[in-house]
């Protein structure tokens, strides 16, 4: 059902305004059940159910996307697969489906809480990571810092350059 209400909202979008961006965020993948695991029995077996339905939805809802020029962000979690030996071992749940449609991949991770002067956390240091990229350069890292009840500092990012950048950093100037 989410997939055919993006699908509507998007077609329904389009046909109000041509050159308006739409941008349509699903939060949480993860937590999505399909229709028939709602239904079913506790004791039914759905090994695999969210991975086909995911998979069928992606095929059928990357033609929309693509020809209404429309950014799809899809927010899921990280879960630990078992007697992973060497590599990483975490994946997404879902199956391949959503890592094979998609340009980019960003991973983020959360840092050190950032404290004010009476040790009450106000923030947090993240990081990000392309996992993929099929537009840039992937595998680039970058870290910023989330204040609670503010946000993300914008000014900060201009002083945090790329390693592979041809500007390095002067402090005496700033």
């Amino acid at each position: 059902e989410i997939l055919s209400v993006i699908e509507s909202t998007i077609l329904k979008a389009r046909t109000m305004t041509k050159d308006v961006p739409v941008t349509v965020i699903w939060d949480s993948v993860s937590q999505s059940s399909p229709k028939a695991e709602l239904e079913g029995d506790y004791d039914q077996n759905t090994i695999g159910l969210q991975a086909r339905v995911l998979s069928k939805g992606m095929r059928k809802i990357a033609n929309v996307i693509g020809c209404q020029k429309v950014l799809l962000v899809l927010v899921s979690h990280q879960r630990q697969k078992i007697g992973v030996m060497f590599g990483d071992p975490t994946t997404t749940s879902g199956g391949m489906a959503i890592p094979y449609s998609s340009s980019v991949r960003i991973r983020l991770e959360g840092g050190s809480a950032i404290k004010d002067k009476d040790e009450n956390v106000i923030g947090i240091n993240v990081t990000a990571k392309t996992i993929k990229n099929k537009v840039a350069k992937p595998f680039r890292k970058v870290g910023f810092q989330i204040m609670f009840g503010k946000g993300i500092f914008e000014n900060d990012e201009i002083f945090d350059l790329p390693d592979d950048s041809p500007v390095k950093r002067n402090y005496d100037m700033i």
